[in-house]
This record gives C-alpha cells, sequence and structure tokens, in this order.
C-alpha cells in the first residue's frame, strides 16, 4: 500500500499536533503542581501570619494591663509618699511638742529622761542609749 504525498504530510502534522497537545498536557501538569505548592506555601504563610498577629494583640493586651498597672502603682506611690511626708512632719512636731514641754515642765523632763527598761529594749533597739 501506498501512500500519496497528502496523506504523509496529514500524518505528519497529525502527528505534530498530538505531539503538541502531549507538550501542552505536561505544562499544565507541571503548571497544576506549581499552582498547587504556591497555594500550600501562601495558606502556611497565612496561617503563621494569623498566629502572629494573635501573638501581638495578646502582647499589646499584656503591655496594655503592665502600663495600667504601671499608673496604679505610681498613683500609689504617690499617696504614700504623701503619707509618710504628713507622718514625719507630725513626727517632728510632736518631737517639739515635747521638748518644748520638757523644758516648761520638770516632771516631764524628769519621766522622760527616766531609763528605757530592759525589757522594753528588745522590742524597741533604737531606745537602747537611754
Amino acid at each position: 500500500m501506498k501512500l500519496s504525498a497528502g496523506a504523509i504530510v496529514a500524518l505528519i502534522v497529525a502527528a505534530i499536533v498530538l505531539c503538541g497537545f502531549g507538550y501542552m498536557g505536561y505544562q499544565n501538569h507541571v503548571l497544576s503542581k506549581a499552582v498547587a505548592t504556591a497555594q500550600t506555601e501562601r495558606d502556611a504563610a497565612n496561617k503563621a501570619l494569623d498566629t502572629a498577629a494573635e501573638a501581638n494583640r495578646a502582647q499589646a493586651a499584656t503591655i496594655a494591663d503592665l502600663l495600667e498597672t504601671g499608673r496604679r502603682d505610681s498613683d500609689t506611690l504617690v499617696g504614700i509618699a504623701s503619707d509618710l511626708k504628713k507622718i514625719n512632719a507630725t513626727q517632728a512636731q510632736m518631737a517639739k511638742d515635747r521638748k518644748a514641754l520638757a523644758e516648761k515642765n520638770p516632771d516631764v523632763k524628769a519621766y522622760l529622761n527616766t531609763p528605757v527598761p530592759p525589757a522594753l529594749r528588745r522590742v524597741r533597739p533604737a531606745a537602747e542609749g537611754r
């Protein structure tokens, strides 16, 4: 059986077309794998981003709590410092009043010059010198 030139050309064209479809199918497969890999990587990156964003939100809340605690601590320390200043002023005034009273009244002076008993010295070591 002898094939005509037109038939041979048709067979060659058909073979080239089939090879082209095969190559396009292979390229489609390669691109599909690349797209699937890129989507998997994108999903992993989005998950990591969501995790980092949640961690940042938690840290921001913790920082806000710490700042609020610091503000309250600062307010408390201001109050304590004010109270201590009042106590020190009161104690200084009481010492002045006690000294003035001792200078005016010999009985008070004699009482204040009485030695501190040893049992009381153990409770109040600062009074040991008397």
